[in-house]
């Protein structure tokens, strides 16, 4: 009976230790998997329900328009300037390789989409200076803002990076998506997302 008990204990105990070791490192995503000619693509669009100030209503949860953060060249700033236009919001960290080679692909399409969506990326519990290093060297130009201690990325209930959150013009957060983009990826989920084409 004993040996019993305790061989049941030891399984559980494997399966708690997995599943913490799964969350860790952000294994457990839905994924939903298209094929194309080529190649089979995994997309890690996810829907998302932001607890992040929310408010709930007919339209769904919003970011709520009063959270503030620093923006990394000095000042504050809030979600709620940001309304009236759907918005691309980027976590991104200077020690992330893959946030580092997506920066560019986001610039791209900022550009292209000029005045139809926003995009504003937030240096991920960084010191000022590595966010500014990161911004220097890859040459974007839409809005950076900061998330030192991780908050706000914790609250959208963010795993790993780069995490791209896709928001409504009215401050919906409809849908998220972890892991690198390149500039037609992002194209294609802002149209599906978003509704909005170039």
């Amino acid at each position: 009976m004993l040996q019993r008990r305790s061989a049941a204990t030891l399984a559980l105990l494997t399966v708690v230790v997995a599943l913490a070791a799964a969350l860790a490192t952000g294994a457990v995503v839905s994924a939903v998997t298209a094929e194309d000619d080529d190649s089979s693509v995994t997309d890690l669009s996810v829907e998302v329900g932001a607890s992040l100030g929310t408010t709930t209503g007919a339209s769904g949860e919003t970011l709520a328009a009063d959270t503030s953060f620093e923006l990394l060249e000095g000042g504050r700033t809030s979600f709620g300037e940001y309304r009236g236009t759907p918005m691309v919001l980027n976590f991104f960290a200077a020690s992330c390789e893959p946030c580092i080679r997506e920066m560019p692909a986001l610039e791209e399409v900022a550009d292209q989409l000029d005045g139809q969506v926003e995009v504003l990326g937030l240096n991920l519990r960084e010191q000022v200076a590595e966010g500014r290093r990161i911004v220097a060297e890859t040459g974007v130009t839409y809005d950076i803002g900061r998330d030192p201690s991780g908050s706000i990325f914790t609250e959208l209930g963010g795993l790993n990076l780069p995490t791209t959150y896709f928001v409504n013009a009215d401050g919906t957060v409809v849908a998220s998506h972890m892991g690198e983009l390149s500039a037609d990826e992002l194209r294609q989920l802002i149209t599906e997302k978003l509704g909005v084409t170039g």
